[in-house]
């Protein structure tokens, strides 16, 4: 059932700077019929809480840059509080903090910038980005995700999640070094979006930006039998630099590496880039990856 991304992160404004959500947040199932794994996917406490601090500044700035740290686990649950604290209200800059919280417990907090929109388009010399390897692929012909890869995801409930994923079968093979291999996938609003509303195209592209993203530290070393030696995984950190404002309602692209794996962490970085090979924002997470000891042969 497709599900409107506006509908999924709508707010009851109860103070000057606090917000309640309306909706359940999307939850994930992937339970193996032997143990229970339910969770609320972490896409929706980065987004929603961007969202809020939207909010509190005027037309015409739009979201930037937002750096979140993930302390408890999302409670499947309406009336998730929202308490926005203004830091800066500069003329070409706003920042804002936010801590979403549920029963007084702190759940996530982040920091918001948003800027000035240009009064005309960017001219500017200063202006360059990376290459991106062309993928010769249509979106609409590839599986819904997670079904390309790991089998345990392919347990993942996609219900409700009001965006459509997509994605592409890895390439890599076992002479590629671990940090330079690379995840394809592809996303988009399932329900359209207006124009006019950047903000919410730039939170719904902080909503795709966590869409599996840890499990590039585990699935890059070559462990497609469903990461059997992976225990508990949880977000610990959360950055996404947003370089110009996305179309959420066309596919945009999700290319994401693992350039460092140790002590029970993990890093993932990853680019986002429009059709034209446009680069929409850099997303950076640091991850809990908690590996479990080998099992002793009963023979």
């Amino acid at each position: 059932m497709e599900k409107c991304f506006e509908t999924l992160i709508s707010l009851k404004k109860v103070g000057d700077l606090h917000f309640k959500s309306l909706v359940k947040p999307y939850l994930a199932d992937v339970s193996n019929g032997e143990t229970k794994r339910v969770h609320v996917y972490g896409g929706h406490a980065i987004c929603q809480s961007a969202w809020s601090a939207c909010l509190t500044v005027p037309e015409g700035y739009q979201l930037h840059n937002t750096h979140g740290y993930f302390l408890l686990p999302t409670p499947h649950v309406e009336g998730i509080d929202y308490h926005v604290t203004k830091i800066r209200d500069g003329s070409g800059y706003i920042t804002r903090s936010v801590v979403m919280s549920y029963n007084d417990k702190t759940i996530f907090t982040c920091l918001c910038s948003f800027k000035k929109l240009p009064t005309k388009k960017n001219t500017d010399l200063l202006n360059h980005q990376p290459k991106v390897e062309k993928l010769d692929v249509n979106p609409d012909t590839l599986p819904c995700c997670p079904y390309a890869e790991a089998p345990i995801l392919d347990l993942i409930v996609r219900t409700d999640m009001s965006i459509d994923v997509r994605r592409a079968k890895s390439t890599w093979d076992e002479n590629t070094p671990i940090p330079n291999r690379e995840r394809n996938y592809f996303s988009k609003s399932q329900i359209f979006i207006s124009p006019s509303n950047y903000n919410v195209h730039i939170c719904c592209l902080l909503y795709m930006s966590d869409r599996n993203l840890l499990f590039t530290s585990t699935i890059s070393q070559n462990d497609y039998e469903g990461l059997r030696w992976v225990g508990r995984t949880a977000s610990l950190t959360h950055s996404v630099v947003i370089h110009q404002i996305p179309d959420t309602n066309d596919w945009i692209r999700f290319v994401s590496s693992s350039p460092w794996t140790g002590d029970g962490r993990g890093l993932i970085e990853a680019k986002m880039w429009n059709k034209n090979d446009e680069l929409l924002a850099s997303v950076y997470q640091e991850a809990m990856i908690e590996v479990l000891p080998p099992i002793k042969s009963k023979i």
